[in-house]
């Protein structure tokens, strides 16, 4: 790695999309199980509902974390190198506390816990990364298995919603 900023735009970047991509598939996958579990009728082309959610959550979950998840990964970052080196959970316990940030800003109980969670699945997933990169280990895993799960749903629903559309 040539420098230290390199090294945390890398780790930044890959924490980013994967957070971004695995959060933006289960929601736009959520409502589909549930509308399958209760028994609905699948909409004709329901994947292409799916894969079209996702991108909707994609956009707006990757802005979000880019900016707000990412200036405040920095800061904890720094924080804990300078401060508290070998107290990593501490990391991930004050992401999830300031994501919940958002949904005490918009008054809103589940969007708390959302930023919450989102936020403890960065800082684990970006603990992850940092250690693999350390390691000079691969992390392209984390952005390919997200976009298989997202082909392999999409396939298995655009069969399901064309078979049930006809009969």
């Amino acid at each position: 790695m040539e420098s230290e900023k390199d090294y945390v735009i890398l780790r930044k970047t890959i924490t980013t999309l994967s957070t971004s991509f695995i959060l933006a598939y289960l929601l736009a996958i959520t409502g589909l199980v549930q509308q399958l579990t209760d028994g609905e009728e699948l909409s004709y082309h329901t994947g292409n509902d799916m894969a079209g959610w996702f991108l909707v959550y994609l956009f707006y979950l990757g802005a979000v974390i880019a900016v707000y998840g990412n200036f405040v990964s920095v800061i904890l970052d720094a924080i804990r190198k300078k401060w508290l080196p070998n107290m990593r959970w501490l990391f991930v316990f004050f992401h999830g506390i300031l994501g919940l940030i958002n949904g005490l800003f918009f008054q809103d109980t589940y969007l708390a816990y959302y930023g919450m969670a989102a936020a403890m699945l960065y800082a684990c997933i970006d603990w992850w990364v940092e250690r693999r990169i350390d390691r000079e280990k691969s992390t392209k895993v984390l952005l390919i298995i997200p976009l298989i799960l997202l082909l392999l749903s999409w396939s298995i629903l655009e069969a399901i919603s064309q078979s049930s559309a006809i009969h």
